[in-house]
């Protein structure tokens, strides 16, 4: 009696987990959903990064111009520093 065909997935033992994976070639519509979801993860870490830089700026520029009306209020000369 002959035995049943075995699966590539199958064959590989358990102590080299997921070395299918790694040798090109195959499956690879496995791993794609992964690969952009890593991608979309990334760009969205970037883009808050660059609106967390922004909003700081802008807080900042707001806060040392209001100091500045401030002082010209409180002096009556223009500071144009």
């Amino acid at each position: 009696m002959a035995s049943p065909p075995t699966c590539a997935l199958r064959s590989a033992s358990r102590s080299d987990h997921g070395a299918w994976r790694k040798k090109g070639g195959g499956n690879h519509a496995v791993a794609a959903p992964f690969l952009f979801a890593q991608v979309g993860r990334a760009g969205l870490t970037v883009a808050i990064i660059i609106a967390a830089i922004i909003l700081v700026i802008f807080v900042g520029r707001n806060l040392w111009h209001a100091r500045v009306l401030h002082q010209e209020e409180r002096t009556g000369v223009a500071n144009d520093a």
